[in-house]
């Protein structure tokens, strides 16, 4: 079969990469790993230009299989169906699409889409006072506090004084549950991949993170009606009732779990503990979708260290 390529005509690239398929053969073997990584960084603008194999985003692709091997991925482009053969493919859409891209595939491992958690969190807006707006030419602060209600460091208290560059006095403090036993899901809508998935996050299902939530909008209250927060701005009224915290309540944008780890007898687990999903040959995912459990913390460096843990694993392939 033949590999397809695809340079990058602007450094960094406009898109985002959410899918890799790693080539047959050919000169790309060094950096198979995937994206801009090799052996060690690769800051050279034109070897980065031979070294990135995919670098569409098609959240509405899907993967070809065939005798229970994926073979290559399905997408659209400027209008127009195109297919993209490779010896191995490896899914990084995220914990939203991810899942929906293996549905779309035909993919029937019962936990696909399922086990879905994100940290509920509360936000609550700030008008920052005279002098303390950040100016288009400033830089954006954020500050992260900790707190303890049952486990250790199950809350977290996020402040931003920059959230939309069109109201420079917004400011925001957000109050979120760390340590998470709720589960939501998954589904497609329709076969039509166009159509969005629907996606039941299903927070403060669980009793103890509606008890964990009203701890956090309790940590939230102690700042936000703090001397020092008057000093640098004006809180807007919040409501830490009952039906306004479920009201209110939104995720983290810290979604996991939708493709998650196990063995091959779990029949809730997709991947294996070398992210390869259970049942086919060829098809990987590397992204927060494996995390069988949302970490107690923010999911950027847990993320990561799952893609260089993915990246190993092709690199003693050779």
């Amino acid at each position: 079969m033949k590999w397809e390529t695809k340079d990058i005509q602007t450094w960094p690239p406009e898109k985002h990469v959410v899918g890799a398929v790693i080539p047959e053969s050919g000169n790309a073997t060094k950096y198979k790993t995937g994206g801009w990584r090799s052996e060690r960084p690769v800051r050279d603008e034109e070897k980065c230009k031979q070294c990135l194999f995919c670098y569409f985003y098609c959240p509405d692709s899907s993967v070809i299989v065939e005798d229970g091997r994926a073979v290559g991925v399905r997408y659209r482009e400027d209008g127009e169906d195109r297919e993209l053969r490779a010896d191995e493919v490896v899914l990084a859409a995220g914990a939203l699409d991810s899942p929906a891209i293996l549905l779309r595939s035909g993919i029937d491992r019962p936990g696909v889409g399922q086990g879905l958690q994100d940290h509920p969190s509360l936000p609550v807006a700030l008008h920052l006072r005279d002098g303390q707006a950040v100016g288009p030419d400033a830089l954006a602060v954020s500050a992260c506090l900790q707190g303890t209600h049952s486990d250790t460091n199950d809350l977290q208290l996020l402040a931003l004084d920059a959230v939309d560059v069109t109201m420079p006095s917004l400011g925001l403090l957000m109050g979120a549950v760390m340590r998470v036993h709720s589960r939501g899901s998954l589904r497609l809508a329709s076969a039509d991949p166009t159509v969005h998935p629907i996606v039941e996050l299903n927070m403060l299902a669980d009793e103890r993170d509606m008890a964990a939530l009203h701890a956090a909008a309790t940590l939230t209250e102690r700042v936000a009606t703090s001397t020092a927060m008057a000093a640098i701005a004006e809180v807007a009224p919040f409501d830490l009732s009952d039906g306004a915290l479920r009201a209110g309540v939104g995720d983290y944008v810290h979604a996991v779990g939708t493709c998650r780890m196990g063995s091959a007898a779990d029949e809730a687990a997709v991947v294996d503990t070398r992210a390869r999903v259970i049942g086919y040959d060829g098809l990987l995912v590397c992204d927060a979708s494996v995390m069988p459990a949302v970490p107690r913390a923010n999911t950027h460096l847990p993320v990561v260290m799952v893609a260089e843990r993915v990246a190993a694993f092709f690199d003693r392939l050779g």
